[in-house]
C-alpha cells in the first residue's frame, strides 16, 4: 500500500490466507508480542492486538519508509487456554520500495500469488517462476 508513493512513504498489511483452515488474525492477539525491526534495528514493539483491524481482519503498520523489515512475532501468554499458535515465534521479512517504486511494488505483489477466485494474475503452478522480494 502506497500512502505517499513520491514521498516514500508506505503501509504494510498482513492478512489470513484466504481458505484457510484457521483464521488466525479474527482471533485474541493480545498474548503474542511483536517487535518490527527496520534494517536491524527495532522501530517498534507491543502486543499485535495494538495493530489489529477488523472487517477484514489483518495487521497493519503505517508509515513505513524505504528499507528491509522483519516482523517478529512471539507467543507471550494464554490468549485462549483452547488455542496453542504454531511455531511460538515466527519471522516475515518484508521489504519497502524507495519514492516512486509503486510500480515495481504493485507489480511484485501481484505476482506473488494467484486470487482466490475470479480472474486470475497467475495460477499456483507458476509461482516458482517469480524471484521473491
Amino acid at each position: 500500500m502506497a500512502p505517499d508513493c513520491a514521498g516514500g512513504v508506505f503501509a504494510a498489511t498482513f492478512v489470513d490466507a484466504p481458505g484457510a483452515i484457521y483464521q488466525v488474525l479474527s482471533a485474541d492477539l493480545s498474548c503474542i508480542s511483536y517487535t518490527l525491526r527496520k534494517n536491524g534495528s527495532v522501530l517498534q514493539t507491543g502486543t499485535l492486538n495494538a495493530v489489529q483491524f477488523t472487517n477484514p481482519a489483518r495487521l497493519f503498520f503505517p508509515g513505513l519508509t524505504n528499507g528491509s523489515y522483519s516482523l517478529e512475532m512471539l507467543q507471550t501468554g494464554v490468549c485462549n487456554p483452547n488455542t496453542a499458535y504454531c511455531p511460538s515465534f515466527t519471522v516475515m521479512s518484508f521489504s519497502v520500495p524507495g519514492p516512486g517504486d509503486c510500480i515495481a511494488l504493485n507489480l511484485r505483489t501481484a505476482l506473488q500469488g494467484a486470487l482466490p477466485s475470479g480472474s486470475t494474475v497467475m495460477n499456483d503452478g507458476l509461482r516458482g517462476l517469480v524471484a521473491a522480494h
